[in-house]
C-alpha cells in the first residue's frame, strides 16, 4: 500500500476519498477470506477431528464412527460441509467408556 495512504490512515481523523477499481476490491476480498480461512482452519485443527481423523485415532473405520453418532456416543458438529467432533467431547466419550473395545492407547 501507499506510504501516503498508510499516513492517511493512520491520523484516523483524516478524511480522505479513495478510487478503486472492481478488480482492486475483489482482489482485497480473496485475500481477506484467503488469510480468514488460514486462521480459522489453524484454530479447527487444533479442536475437532474429522470423521477421517478420529476412525484413524480408534482404529475404526469412517462407517464406526457416523454410527458412534447415530446412537449419541459422539455428538457431531456440522461446520460448512463437513462433519467434525470436539476433541473435548471424544475425550468425555473415552473417559466414561461410552466408545468402549475401540480405544486403543
Amino acid at each position: 500500500m501507499d506510504t501516503a495512504l498508510l499516513n492517511i490512515m493512520a491520523t484516523r481523523n483524516a478524511n480522505a476519498l479513495l478510487v478503486i477499481t472492481a478488480k482492486d476490491l475483489s482482489d482485497f476480498a480473496d485475500s481477506l477470506i484467503s488469510r480468514t480461512r488460514q486462521v480459522v482452519e489453524a484454530e479447527y485443527k487444533d479442536q475437532y477431528y474429522t470423521v477421517k481423523d478420529l476412525a484413524k485415532l480408534l482404529h475404526v473405520t469412517q462407517a464406526t464412527i457416523y454410527n458412534f453418532a447415530k446412537q449419541g456416543k459422539l455428538n457431531p458438529v456440522k461446520v460448512g460441509s463437513r462433519i467434525v467432533f470436539s476433541r473435548s467431547a471424544v475425550n468425555d466419550a473415552i473417559s466414561q467408556g461410552l466408545l468402549g473395545r475401540y480405544i486403543h492407547k
